[in-house]
């Protein structure tokens, strides 16, 4: 007999997830997006050929490129009155009656470093004054501790943003996954060098031996059942993901708000995420 684990799990359908970012965690820019696009793999078809459909129509504006990017689709259409929201409208039309969803992440890295990362520096300043061992007694020096604690936020920030904005998106993507009953397979773009180098190792081996990260607790997770890479263009679900992310980005920062009321569809009670939470995102 099955336990009910594998028995329910038995019964669940599949959905592909695809993780894309906009913007950079680091110090260039205020803005840093993380989106996830899940789509039932039956639906993969679709999505296929959703992607093939568009390519040929972006071409008729001038787009040759061999792959859907979000910056160039925009800046292609942008000066089309109504032609990039029309854009957008099709395509989440299309993923919304495939049942697809989306997770978005934004860091506000001002209001971040200025509401948790500062919080972090304290923290570890004050542990570090009184060290565990007196191998480690030159860390009651202040001078030297705040130049170690200096180097060690040039190297991490990006680091800790990206892991914290991933840490949210992906336990938010398993809850989705469990109110649908399913299980999810997640791919980031491999040729994303700085997600995949600093994210992508650390969250594969995570999920296999601890799980994520819920307010004070550690869960695991039996809905993402593995994570994968893909190259952008061979893979239109991270395409298209990429153009969400996009689009999101250009609500932020250029004030494309209906690409943001148009995206909603997809999105759900939860589906946006604001990192701090009193940052302003988009409406």
């Amino acid at each position: 007999m099955l336990s009910r684990d594998v028995e329910r799990r038995s019964d669940s359908s599949i959905y592909l997830v695809y993780v894309d970012e906009s913007g950079t965690p680091g110090v260039k820019g205020r803005y840093y997006i993380l989106l996830g696009l899940g789509f039932p793999l039956e639906a993969s078809y679709i999505i296929r050929e959703l992607g093939y459909s568009l390519l040929e129509e972006l071409r008729g504006y001038g787009y040759f490129m061999n792959e859907i990017k979000g910056s160039n689709v925009f800046k292609t259409l942008k000066k089309s009155s109504g032609k990039y929201e029309g854009l957008l409208e099709h395509v989440v039309g299309v993923l919304h009656d495939n049942d697809a969803f989306t997770i978005t992440v934004v860091v506000d890295k001002k209001e971040f470093a200025s509401q948790a990362l500062s919080k972090l520096w304290k923290y570890l300043n004050d542990k570090l004054a009184e060290p565990p061992i007196t191998y480690l007694n030159v860390f009651r020096v202040d001078s030297i501790r705040h130049n170690i604690l200096g180097i060690l936020k040039k190297s991490s920030i990006d680091l800790i943003v990206r892991a914290q904005s991933l840490n949210e998106l992906l336990f938010r993507v398993h809850k989705t996954l469990d109110s649908r009953n399913a299980q999810g397979i997640v791919t980031f773009d491999a040729e994303a060098d700085s997600l995949v180098n600093s994210a992508y190792g650390i969250f594969a081996t995570a999920l296999t031996r601890d799980g994520l990260a819920f307010g004070r607790e550690v869960v695991k997770t039996d809905r993402i059942r593995h994570i994968t890479l893909s190259k952008s263009n061979l893979d239109f679900g991270i395409q298209f993901s990429d153009l969400l992310a996009n689009a999101v980005y250009n609500c932020l920062e250029h004030e494309v708000t209906k690409a943001y009321r148009i995206l909603t569809r997809l999105l759900g009670d939860k589906g946006f995420v604001m990192l701090p939470k009193s940052a302003k995102g988009c409406t």
